[in-house]
């Protein structure tokens, strides 16, 4: 099938859409959140790791987190108003998260999440213009200590 001069170019205006998206997106890059404090509790130590079926001693008493327990304080440490949402496609999705535990959370820490926006990136797929964001969140202790980070991926297509 031929495409008329009077047939509107569907891809020229996706592609449009996306790239005004990306400049959306890109215009957030180093917006940084308003730090939530998070007091660590050992109740929620043992639960989490209850939840997750750690085995390990120190994970089930509640004496340390496991590794993964920064990703339980990534949906309030990073908001909802920190990704790009007004975006032209049908579907968006959490599509990763890469998490480093530098310093290991025990019960009576006191830390704190800063999240900022971190990058966009527009890439083409075979089924059209697919739109990359990354945000990342640092937890630090009391004294400032980086205690582990999240960076966080959503892609739009």
């Amino acid at each position: 099938m031929t495409k008329t001069a009077s047939e509107p170019d569907v891809a020229a205006a996706s592609s449009d859409a996306a790239n005004a998206a990306l400049a959306r997106a890109k215009a957030r890059i180093g917006t940084e959140l308003p730090a939530v404090r998070f007091e660590i509790d050992r109740s929620d130590l043992r639960r989490y790791a209850r939840a997750c079926g750690e085995t390990w001693p120190g994970y089930v008493q509640g004496d340390e987190a496991p590794p993964t327990f920064i990703s339980a304080l990534q949906s309030e440490g990073m908001g909802g108003d920190l990704f790009e949402r007004d975006v032209p496609f049908k579907s968006m999705l959490h599509s990763d998260d890469a998490v480093e535990l530098v310093a290991a959370i025990r019960p009576g820490d006191v830390l704190f999440a800063t999240s900022y926006y971190r990058d966009a990136v527009l890439k083409q797929s075979r089924r059209g213009p697919m739109l990359f964001q990354t945000a990342e969140m640092l937890l630090r202790d009391e004294a400032g200590q980086l205690v582990g980070r999240v960076a966080s991926s959503l892609v739009s297509f």
